[in-house]
């Protein structure tokens, strides 16, 4: 768990990756449906893809997509900024190391 939290601050320092966390509260938003991924390909078309525990599937309709792009904003209204979520990041791997003994990541 300690080299996976690290890899998401490493990571998280990239120009096109964004890591932000949603913090436990007790308001739904719709990112409680389940997993997915929207993706605008080199063509520009859009797609997504979507995951239960049953199957996944590639999302393409754009009222689907239109539906997962409010999830998205939804979701995002709700997360942490980079730093705010950073800091959780390394808060939970002091806590890890804490229980566990093991050394801890360099940010």
């Amino acid at each position: 768990m300690k080299e996976r939290l690290g890899h998401l601050i490493d990571v998280g320092h990239r120009p096109n990756v964004h890591i932000r966390v949603v913090p436990f509260g007790g308001d739904l938003h719709l990112g409680h449906g389940g997993p997915f991924a929207l993706a605008t390909l080199p063509n520009e078309s859009r797609v997504a893809y979507t995951d239960d525990p049953l199957e996944g599937k590639v999302v393409a309709s754009i009222s689907d997509l239109a539906h997962l792009d409010g999830a998205w904003e939804s979701i995002g209204a709700r997360a942490l900024p980079w730093p705010q979520t950073r800091d959780l990041i390394l808060r939970a791997v002091d806590e890890y190391e804490d229980r566990t003994g093991l050394a801890q990541v360099d940010p």
